[in-house]
């Protein structure tokens, strides 16, 4: 049972890295749940975001840190930098090379099962979204929000949206990270160059989940996430697909690699993508965005992923991202915003969380994360969205969220007045914490 939801403020509003600071004019933004890499170190990655454009995420960097989530800093790395003039089309325009919204998954350094050194310890991949921005005048042009500025946008990120990866260890003083696999795009096995980056014909650009892949043996071998990838040339945006991606440890290279993927999953007439999923004990819930007029999440219930994701159950409500975890209590919550629940009717304040029904996808009514009106944070127009859950530690839960204005993701509106410098001071990443009454085991023990 979740016994409270307290609101802890900034984790990390600016960084170190230059070029990637707020006097840069950027701001730390899309942060993954922390990565556990040792009994006493944590692993925190960002994408930075540029307030010139529209969703203009940057680079993806990382911090590590000691005891938990929220402690001291100890080392702070940039993992993908930004790219200027890139124009791997040779079509001619100035592009953006922009990279957002990481996601890591893998086995802490000294984890152990059953008394056991388990054999992928040690082992990390984070892996991010690489997309392209039109670079005018100034502005960062996105592709499906300045199509009248920008018409060829549609295409070109269609040719250049994909997911790319890095594989890294904790390096033996524990104070950095050592790399292992170097950033690349992520193809599947079998697919190691050419046009067709996996065994998907009709995949013909690919986005990855809202949160982080979830082992699907004792072992943590094997991890499955269900990615995004769209349709084929041509076709209006009516049919967002998702399938079922696995990523399993080689014990000859001592990396990961993805192994398999599941069948293209699609409602006619309806766009979806950006999923969640979480493992009951004999099932599997995937939770996924709809990205039309009526908005909602589509849930699946499945036995097997890979064998399809069963019937969908639509639930209307928000536009807004969603994310849903299994928690540290065994409890499924959706955690989102609702405009129509705001008390001051912001499109993305307050940050709610719902108790789902894992088998009929009823909705408890919902608890507020944070209200940042409430809390005083100066933004005219406040998001507290992006929210990534990280491992417990007994019974606390830390929970991760953008906290920005829209001007620090999306074009000013005509008489909008700039931002306060206390206002630009808040943006960035903030958290939560939640406490449990009972908790699950944690998923490892470490030697001692």
């Amino acid at each position: 049972m979740l016994k409270s939801i307290c609101y802890k403020g900034p984790l990390a509003t600016d960084l170190s890295i230059h070029g990637e600071r707020k006097s840069d004019g950027v701001i730390p933004a899309h942060g993954t749940g922390a990565l556990r890499v040792s009994r006493n170190r944590w692993l925190l990655f960002f994408s930075t975001l540029d307030p010139n454009g529209w969703d203009a995420v940057r680079s993806i960097v990382y911090q590590l840190r000691e005891e938990s989530p929220d402690g001291p800093v100890l080392k702070e790395g940039m993992v993908a930098q930004y790219l200027s003039r890139w124009d791997p089309l040779d079509l001619g325009f100035s592009l953006r090379k922009a990279h957002g919204m990481p996601m890591a998954f893998g086995v802490p350094k000294g984890a152990t099962r059953n008394g056991k050194p388990m054999p992928n310890q040690n082992v990390f991949a984070v892996k991010w979204y690489r997309r392209a921005l039109l670079e005018q005048d100034g502005r960062l042009l996105q592709s499906n929000t300045h199509q009248d500025l920008w018409p060829e946008g549609p295409e070109i990120n269609r040719l250049l949206l994909r997911v790319e990866w890095m594989q890294f260890r904790l390096n033996d003083a524990e104070d950095d990270i050592e790399v292992l696999l170097p950033p690349q795009q992520l193809r599947q096995k079998g697919y190691k160059s050419g046009e067709a980056f996996c065994s998907l014909d009709e995949a013909q650009f690919m986005n990855h989940a809202m949160t982080p892949p979830v082992p699907t043996n004792d072992t943590c071998t094997a991890w499955v996430a269900c990615e995004t990838f769209g349709s084929l040339p041509g076709q209006k945006r009516t049919q967002g697909r998702v399938a079922p991606v696995a990523y399993t440890w080689n014990a000859q290279t001592r990396l990961f690699e993805w192994t398999r993927t599941g069948p293209l999953i699609l409602i006619p007439g309806r766009v979806v993508g950006e999923t969640s999923i979480s493992r009951f004990n004999s099932y599997w819930v995937i939770a996924a965005r709809s990205f039309n007029i009526e908005a909602g999440t589509v849930w699946y219930r499945t036995d097997d992923p890979f064998s399809g994701l069963g019937e969908p159950v639509v639930r209307t409500g928000s536009v807004c991202p969603r994310h849903s975890f299994r928690c540290a209590d065994g409890v499924l919550r959706l955690f989102i915003n609702d405009r129509k629940r705001s008390p001051y009717n912001d499109k993305r304040n307050p940050l709610y969380v719902f108790e789902v029904d894992p088998e009929t996808f009823a909705y408890s009514e919902p608890r507020v994360v944070v209200d940042l009106r409430a809390e005083g944070i100066p933004f005219p127009n406040p998001f507290a969205d992006m929210a990534k859950l990280c491992p417990h530690q007994g019974d606390r839960q830390l929970l991760i969220f953008r906290t920005i204005d829209r001007q620090m993701t999306a074009d000013p509106q005509p008489g909008e007045a700039p931002l306060t410098e206390a206002a630009m001071a808040a943006g960035g990443i903030h958290y939560a914490e939640l406490r449990y009454s009972e908790a699950m085991p944690e998923t490892w023990t470490f030697e001692t």
